[in-house]
């Protein structure tokens, strides 16, 4: 590869990691993923977050993780965990 073929390569490169760290310092509040095929979207707070993974958790084959992830529910006091916590 010649060394103006390296030097446009590591340009473009360099240029979207700039571009992309510029965009989540303005909108840090949104979530780029590529996973989703809505776009942009805002993301969770932190304890809502923590409450989906928490009733996911709910659903594991280990007595133990059921166990803490109930607990945990409960110190969060989330309203939307009742319904994950009585199944």
């Amino acid at each position: 590869m010649s060394p103006i073929a390296v030097f446009f390569r590591t340009l473009m490169k360099s240029s979207a990691v700039c571009l992309g760290a510029g965009i989540i310092f303005i909108h840090p509040s949104l979530d780029w993923s590529a996973g989703t095929s809505r776009g942009v979207t805002a993301q969770q707070s932190p304890t809502e977050a923590a409450v989906e993974g928490l009733m996911g958790a709910l659903k594991d084959t280990d007595a133990g993780v059921r166990k803490q992830a109930a607990h945990a529910l409960g110190e969060l006091k989330s309203a939307r965990a009742v319904p994950s916590l009585v199944e």
